[in-house]
């Protein structure tokens, strides 16, 4: 039975599945001392989700290969293309990068699920 008030069982679990995405990113990006709060706004930048995936692969990122403190909505666009580039190379699904930088919920959680399905048993 669902504990979410308003809500039906399956639509409950959506409810806390960002949570539990939240959980599995942090976990990760604390290595680095850096933690997120909100997945759709965070990530917009793809400045997250690049060290995120250089961890989760075991790899650095040269800092020179991406823009770490961007400054329009270009460079977001460019990290959010290399980001994508990387999870190409690994053979994940990912949406639109303009999708991500316009805070786009659902697209940020496409991507984050898609690193959570595959990622989930690495310490």
């Amino acid at each position: 039975m669902c504990h979410c008030p308003n809500t039906s069982g399956s639509h409950c679990k959506w409810l806390l599945f960002p949570q539990t995405l939240i959980t599995f990113v942090n976990k990760h990006l604390n290595k680095l001392n850096l933690e997120v709060a909100e997945l759709d706004t965070q990530f917009a930048d793809s400045v997250y989700l690049v060290l995120l995936l250089g961890l989760l692969e075991g790899y650095f990122v040269p800092l020179y290969n991406f823009f770490l403190t961007d400054e329009n909505f270009d460079q977001k666009v460019y990290n959010v293309s290399f980001s994508f580039e990387l999870m190409q190379d690994e053979g994940l699904e990912r949406p639109r990068p303009e999708d991500i930088v316009n805070c786009d919920l659902k697209s940020a959680l496409m991507v984050l699920y898609n690193l959570f399905t595959r990622y989930r048993n690495v310490d």
